[in-house]
């Protein structure tokens, strides 16, 4: 075997076995028709990385809903992890803590239906832990963490009758996503309280950021994460409609957190139409 072969041979075996064996001796077959160029190894690597995501049969709807999905257990996880760091509050009071404890048991269970596919279900018990929020007598400040249940609700719907597709390679975890998030942020106010809010926004500018570079791999992910990050323009909307603060430092704060899931559904729809062009 020669040098270049051996080469070849190393990058192919990053390849899923089942991919290997199928298709490993023609593939390598192939490359050895020219020489050993950066191109072929950034090729390789990258159809390694969406052979690993299983994502090589493309169905633009299938690929939407299957990333609705996501988007919808990021959003149900969201909501449970907030309601379990609010619950560890020390200026709660016995009444408070016993709702948030409620509230947070509703969430779990919305979110164990949707992981079972029972997104009807699903819906109801976010609809639920919404409603024993509004009016539990002592719920007065623990709207905190709640607002991503009704845009989980309207994701979650058409999944009954839209079946998403297998979540597979990184869209597999990432329902982790926001725990990190939240357990990070809950982290940075603890420790860095100076600087936790630049530490946040760090930390979700490097989430998008991820997010568009992963494109190449899987699309499906840059759709679930931009349509999380939609949730937050939408909780920015119901803030300006409440008159939350001046209208010119709303309309800067919308453009900020506006900009990010436009470009990582506009970057994710346009690499998705690429993939399925004839």
């Amino acid at each position: 075997m020669s040098k270049i072969e051996r080469r070849y041979a190393r990058l192919i075996r990053l390849y899923p076995a089942a991919h290997r064996a199928a298709r490993g001796p023609e593939m390598l077959d192939a490359l050895l028709q020219s020489p050993f160029r950066l191109r072929e190894v950034r090729a390789l690597l990258l159809g390694a990385l969406r052979a690993h995501a299983a994502h090589d049969d493309v169905s633009p709807r299938q690929d939407w809903l299957t990333a609705v999905r996501a988007a919808a257990l990021m959003l149900l996880a969201a909501g449970v992890v907030s309601r379990a760091v609010y619950v560890v509050q020390p200026f709660l009071s016995s009444a408070e803590t016993a709702g948030n404890l409620a509230v947070a048991a509703l969430g779990l269970a919305a979110l164990a239906c949707a992981l079972r596919g029972r997104y009807l279900l699903s819906a109801l018990g976010a609809l639920l832990t919404l409603a024993a929020s509004a009016f539990w007598p002592a719920f007065g400040i623990a709207l905190w963490g709640l607002w991503g249940y009704p845009f989980a609700i309207l994701l979650l719907i058409p999944l009954r009758w839209f079946r998403p597709g297998r979540a597979s390679g990184v869209l597999r975890y990432l329902p982790l996503l926001p725990v990190v998030l939240v357990l990070g942020n809950q982290l940075f106010s603890e420790v860095f309280p100076a600087v936790s809010g630049i530490l946040q926004g760090g930390a979700n500018v490097g989430v998008v950021m991820g997010a568009l570079l992963w494109l190449a791999v899987d699309e499906r992910v840059s759709m679930a994460v931009g349509l999380y990050c939609l949730d937050t323009l939408f909780v920015g909307l119901v803030y300006m409609a409440d008159g939350w603060t001046s209208l010119p430092a709303m309309v800067l704060r919308l453009v900020v957190i506006g900009v990010p899931p436009v470009v990582l559904l506009a970057a994710a729809a346009g690499r998705n139409r690429y993939q399925v062009t004839p």
